[in-house]
C-alpha cells in the first residue's frame, strides 16, 4: 500500500491511496475539481470510492464533481445536507463506527473532535496485503487509542503551541484565530504523544499532515517526530521536492 499527499493544508486537502493491485482510494477532496483531476493525472481508473473527513471546503470542495465523474463519495449525512446532495446515488452516508467493505479496501470511520458534526478518521485496511493505514485530521485529540499495526500513519500536526503564541504576541495572527487553533487542532507535542501509543512495530513511514505553514517550523518537527519514534517521516513538501527534483 502507498500513500500519497497530493495537497495537504488549511486551503485544501487531497490524499490518495494506492493498493498493489493498482485499486485507489481517494481520502478529502477538498480542492477544485481541476486541480484534483491535475493530481491523479487525470485518471480516474481504479478510484474504488472517495472519502471526506468532514464538510468544510479544503475537506470537501470537489465533492460533487467527484460523484458527477461516477465516483461513490462516503461522508456524513451532515456533508451531504450541507450542499443538498443527500438524494445523490453516489452519496453514501457515514456514521460513527462505520465499515465500509470495498474490492480492494477495508474503511472503517471513528469518531474526532472537531467545531463540524461527524467529523471522521479512517482505518483503511488493504484486503490484498493486510497492511493497516490511520487516518486522522481536524482534530484537536484522538480519544481511541487502535492496537492495529499500521503500516503507514498519517496524522495531523497543525501547530506548535510555542510558534503560535510567538506570532499572537507580534499580532502576526488573531488571538480569536490562536484560540480556535487550540480547540479544533493537533499540536506538535500533542500528535508525538499520541504516536508514541500507537503499536508501530510494522510502520513504515508517518505522514504530517495538515501542517500551518506559519504555526509551524515543519521541517523541526519532522525531525522531532523521526528522532523521537525512530520511524521515517513525510511531510507535503517532501512530496513537492520529490515532483519538482529539488535536493
Amino acid at each position: 500500500m502507498k500513500a500519497i499527499q497530493h495537497f495537504s493544508g488549511s486551503t485544501g486537502n487531497l490524499y490518495e491511496i494506492v493498493a498493489n493491485n493498482g485499486k485507489r482510494l481517494l481520502l478529502e477532496v477538498g480542492v477544485p475539481w481541476s486541480k484534483l483531476k491535475w493530481a491523479i493525472n487525470y485518471d480516474l481508473s481504479n478510484i474504488e470510492a472517495a472519502f471526506a473527513s468532514h464538510f468544510h471546503s479544503d475537506h470537501f470542495k470537489a465533492h460533487k464533481d467527484v460523484m458527477m465523474s461516477g465516483i461513490d463519495l462516503y461522508a456524513s449525512k451532515e456533508a451531504f445536507e450541507s450542499s443538498g446532495s443527500e438524494n445523490n446515488r453516489r452519496a453514501k452516508i457515514l456514521t460513527d463506527k462505520t465499515l465500509v467493505r470495498l474490492d480492494s479496501f477495508q474503511v472503517y470511520c471513528f469518531g474526532v473532535e472537531h467545531d463540524c458534526p461527524n467529523t471522521f478518521g479512517f482505518i483503511v485496511r488493504e484486503n490484498e496485503t493486510g497492511e493497516y493505514l490511520f487516518f486522522a485530521t481536524d482534530t484537536a485529540f484522538i480519544k481511541l487509542l487502535f492496537t492495529y499495526p499500521f503500516s503507514i500513519i498519517m496524522i495531523e500536526c497543525s501547530y506548535d503551541k510555542d510558534i503560535v503564541q510567538g506570532n499572537v504576541e507580534d499580532d502576526s495572527i488573531s488571538e480569536s484565530l490562536a484560540k480556535r487553533l487550540l480547540d479544533t487542532h493537533m499540536e506538535l507535542s500533542t500528535t508525538i504523544d499520541y504516536l508514541g501509543k500507537c503499536n508501530l512495530q510494522e510502520c513504515r513511514e508517518i505522514h504530517l499532515i495538515h501542517c500551518s505553514a506559519t504555526n509551524l517550523d515543519i521541517r523541526k518537527a519532522k525531525m522531532r517526530v523521526q528522532k523521537q519514534l525512530f520511524v521515517d517521516v513525510i511531510t507535503r513538501y517532501d512530496e513537492l521536492e520529490q515532483k519538482e527534483g529539488v535536493a
